[in-house]
C-alpha cells in the first residue's frame, strides 16, 4: 500500500489512538485527530461504530479496512472471513466435531460481528452446537473463556480463533487442562501469521494475500482523494485459502 500510495506522490504515515476504542461520543477528540491541513485521507483499521458513523458524516476522504456497520457510508476492502468462518465450520463438520466455538475479542468490529453471524448460521444449518464467545484481549483474558468452555457439557471439540497471535496459547491452554488437540478438539485460526506455520503441531488456519489487499487499499484511497464518484461506496473482498494443519485433524486421524 505504502509503495502504491508513493507512486501517487503520497506518503502513508501510522496515527495510533487506542483511546478511541473506549469513548462512546468521539467525535470531538476525532475533530482534533483529523485536523491535519497535510492530511489527503485516512485509512481506519478495526474502527468502532461510533468512529465509522463519524466519518461517513464528514467530508473528509477515508476507506475502511473490512466490513461497515449498516448504514455508514465509506468504502473498505478487507479478506472475506466471514465465507471463512462458514468454511472452517463445514470442515470440522466433515471431521467429526459437533460443539464448536468461535473466539474473538471484545470492542468487535463490524466485520468480526459478521463472522459470529456467519459462523452461527452455519452451525445452525448443519445441526451443530455454537458457541461464540468474547474475551478481552489477554491471555489471562483468553484462559479464562476456555475455562468457561471447558466447564460445559459436552465439551466443545472444534475451535476457530479469531486472532492468531492467540492461537498457540490456545492450543497451549486446552492441552494443559486434558482437552488434547487434535485428539479431544480441533483448532483453526481465522488468520494468518508466521508464527502458525512454525508451530507444533501445524496450524489449520486461513491464508490471504496482503499485498493484494494493500494494493486495493491504496486505489481506493487515491479514489477517494481525487473524489472519484463522490457518496458512492465502493467495496472489494479478497477470499483467504485454507491451508490444513495437524490442529484440526479428525480425532481418528
Amino acid at each position: 500500500m505504502s509503495e502504491a500510495l508513493g507512486r501517487a506522490g503520497y506518503h502513508l504515515e501510522f496515527d495510533y489512538h487506542p483511546g478511541l476504542w473506549s469513548l462512546r461520543r468521539p467525535a470531538t477528540t476525532l475533530s482534533k485527530i483529523t485536523d491535519c491541513p497535510n492530511t489527503a485521507a485516512w485509512l481506519l483499521y478495526r474502527p468502532t461504530q461510533q468512529i465509522q458513523e463519524w466519518f461517513s458524516k464528514s467530508d473528509i476522504p477515508a476507506v475502511a479496512i473490512g466490513d461497515v456497520f449498516p448504514g455508514v457510508v465509506l468504502s473498505h476492502a478487507g479478506f472475506d472471513l466471514p465465507a471463512a468462518c462458514r468454511h472452517a465450520v463445514g470442515l470440522l463438520a466433515s471431521r467429526g466435531r459437533r460443539s464448536l466455538a468461535f473466539l474473538t475479542v471484545t470492542n468487535s468490529t463490524a466485520g468480526d460481528l459478521a463472522c459470529v453471524a456467519a459462523f452461527k448460521e452455519a452451525c445452525a444449518q448443519l445441526g451443530l452446537e455454537a458457541n461464540c464467545l468474547e474475551y478481552d484481549d489477554t491471555l489471562d483474558g483468553l484462559c479464562h473463556t476456555l475455562d468457561s468452555l471447558l466447564a460445559k457439557t459436552p465439551r466443545p471439540d472444534g475451535y476457530l480463533a479469531a486472532f492468531a497471535n492467540h492461537v498457540p496459547a490456545t492450543i497451549g491452554h486446552l492441552n494443559r487442562r486434558g482437552c488434547r488437540v487434535p485428539e479431544d478438539a480441533a483448532v483453526i485460526s481465522r488468520l494468518d501469521a508466521r508464527l502458525l506455520a512454525e508451530s507444533i503441531p501445524s496450524i489449520a488456519r486461513y491464508e490471504a494475500d496482503e499485498e493484494r489487499l494493500g494494493r486495493c487499499l491504496a486505489r481506493l484511497l487515491l479514489q477517494e482523494i481525487e473524489n472519484e464518484k463522490k457518496g458512492v461506496p465502493r467495496s472489494h473482498w479478497i477470499l483467504p485459502e485454507f491451508v490444513d494443519g495437524d490442529s484440526a485433524k479428525s480425532s481418528s486421524s
